[in-house]
């Protein structure tokens, strides 16, 4: 009798932690009154992933991107997964509330299909930046400018 008490008594426990580990999305009162509320959680997640990349960081001086991606990957990363999507559905697009750092989106594109089979909820809701591209164009109109200034004579220091 002991044995199916313990069964029936574990099951609710289980079966709760399922969303946490990303089995499924969590419901969440997706209205437009708990907006902020909403807000508040998305940032505080990815301030939360933010935070682990940098403190992976710190304390592996000698790491490599697989050891802080194996660090990183987990299934808690679907819970993020809710109130981006909430934000989305109520028409907010999560990079204006918070961002992924720069280290954590090279985390995350580090592995794509590792990360979508551990975390699928995160991969399909929450946005990853693209800082890399955006940095490339800065680089190259910066280097045409100076270029340009060159030819022109513009900042040479040339005595008049």
């Amino acid at each position: 009798m002991r044995p199916i008490l313990g069964i029936l008594f574990a099951i609710p426990l289980v079966v709760g932690f399922l969303p946490a580990m990303g089995f499924e999305p969590e419901a969440m009162d997706c209205t437009a009154a708990n907006l902020d509320y909403v807000k508040f959680l998305y940032k505080s997640n990815i301030e939360g992933i933010n935070d682990a990349v940098r403190l992976y960081k710190e304390s592996h001086p000698g790491y490599d991107m697989k050891s802080l991606a194996n660090y990183i990957y987990t299934p808690f990363l679907n819970k993020v997964a809710d109130s981006a999507k909430c934000l989305e559905d109520l028409g907010v697009d999560p990079n204006s509330v918070y961002r992924l750092s720069n280290d954590s989106r090279q985390v995350m594109e580090y592995d794509p299909g590792k990360l979508e089979g551990i975390a699928p909820l995160f991969v399909q809701y929450v946005p990853i930046p693209e800082f890399g591209l955006s940095m490339a164009v800065l680089a190259v109109a910066f280097v045409a400018a100076v270029a340009w200034a060159g030819r022109h004579g513009i900042g040479a220091g040339k005595p008049g």
